[in-house]
């Protein structure tokens, strides 16, 4: 007797979320040598292949700029695929950057954005000033935010430094800062996560020489230093950098390059992103029906949310947020419904979904539905909700990886 196994192999594909690489291509000691008037352009491939299109930050940890007149570059990423990405550096002036290698981290969770500004043009680029810049940004529970240069342009010496000013849940305030009359342009970008995702420490060094305490680097988590100012007099060239060892590091000035202050920031991100946000779900509800009985003019169909004191009573479609101190939402519904009519209901409880119906009668033509509405989790809620003449649907947007639209609650009216 013959016995025959056949053997099926499955592929399955295997996506990243997260991935990093250390851009040695722009670095002098793999041979990378750039000159003024030039453009560079380098291809970075990531270690596997994302299935959206990645964010991707790219945080400087080697400078050497050559100071003449005039200097500076403009490094600016131009693409990114799913496999890829392109990041193209021009030196516009006679003198630019010789080396310019970075740390790159790409995200593909809506936990993280990062926000591009590579090319910020200053209103008061021939005076020292302070100058406010703000951003929207799409996840309301963004509580960390690191802004990091990218690239800048001078005439002179420079004493910049440039913070997170403010984080709202729609927005994010930058705050520039030159004290001198020599900066040009400006390139940076703005990293927002979620609470988990990164911790930060800013250090302000006065001198162009810092050496960290003996630590313990974490190996669950990828780390670098990033900059956010420093004064320079620009009398030879500007070059620093981040030299890693076992148990410290060393961020510096090299080659006898003269720097009087460095801003910075020590920074650790997760490899994995574990916190997982929940949508509010309903924990009771009660119903009442009673009569009309004279005829008074009421609301043909009408939702209130008792908390925010907020009333509706026509079609809408709108949006707003529950802030995470509020933990439990009441909404009350009242609908003044003829006797051939059907309210049809689902309810979002924390672990399953509810359906019922409810009936209009003669003798009780106006339904009141009170429902109570809990937070599962202590996180600011963004909810949507639409209301029309045949029903109500409320939603929330919960941003994970992925940003999902969750349904909490649903009335649909039909003919019984």
């Amino acid at each position: 007797m013959k016995i025959f196994i056949i053997l099926l192999f499955i592929t399955v594909n295997s996506f990243i979320k997260y991935d990093t690489g250390y851009a040695s291509s722009f670095d002098w000691n793999n041979g990378f040598s750039a000159s003024g008037n030039n453009v560079y352009t380098k291809e970075f491939t990531f270690s596997g292949t994302f299935e959206r299109i990645p964010q991707v930050a790219i945080i400087i940890n080697k400078y050497n700029v050559q100071y003449q007149t005039s200097g500076g570059n403009l490094a600016t990423i131009t693409s990114i695929t799913t496999t890829k990405f392109t990041v193209v550096m021009t030196n516009p002036y006679s003198s630019g950057a010789t080396e310019m290698p970075f740390q790159w981290y790409a995200f593909d969770d809506k936990r993280v954005q990062v926000i591009n500004e590579f090319n910020y043009i200053l209103s008061s680029p021939y005076a020292s000033f302070t100058q406010y810049v703000t951003y929207s940004h799409s996840n309301p529970n963004f509580t960390k935010a690191l802004l990091f240069i990218t690239s800048f342009q001078f005439k002179g010496g420079l004493d910049i430094v440039l913070s997170i000013e403010e984080i709202t849940i729609t927005q994010v305030k930058v705050k520039i800062v030159s004290n001198t009359n020599n900066l040009l342009q400006i390139g940076y970008q703005i990293m927002l996560t979620t609470s988990d995702v990164m911790e930060t420490t800013y250090i302000q060094q006065p001198s162009g020489s810092y050496t960290s305490p003996t630590m313990t680097f974490p190996t669950d988590k990828d780390w670098t230093v990033s900059t956010q100012g420093f004064n320079w007099p620009a009398v030879i060239n500007f070059g620093v950098r981040l030299t890693k060892y076992s148990n410290y590091y060393t961020f510096a000035a090299w080659s006898g390059n003269p720097i009087n202050a460095l801003r910075f920031t020590y920074i650790t991100i997760v490899k994995s992103i574990t916190q997982t946000f929940l949508p509010m779900a309903i924990s009771g509800i009660r119903v009442s029906q009673k009569d009309n009985y004279n005829n008074s003019p009421i609301p043909t169909i009408q939702l209130q949310f008792e908390e925010l004191n907020l009333i509706y009573t026509s079609e809408t479609t709108q949006t707003f947020y529950v802030q995470s101190s509020l933990s439990q939402l009441n909404a009350i519904i009242q609908y003044s419904c003829p006797t051939t009519q059907k309210l049809y209901t689902e309810l979002n409880y924390p672990n399953k979904i509810i359906k019922r119906n409810f009936y209009c009668s003669r003798g009780q033509n106006i339904v009141t539905m009170y429902i109570r509405i809990n937070s599962q989790m202590t996180a600011i809620n963004e909810i949507t909700f639409s209301l029309t003449n045949t029903g109500i649907s409320i939603k929330q947007n919960v941003q994970n990886q992925l940003a999902e639209l969750k349904q909490i609650f649903l009335l649909q009216i039909t003919n019984n």
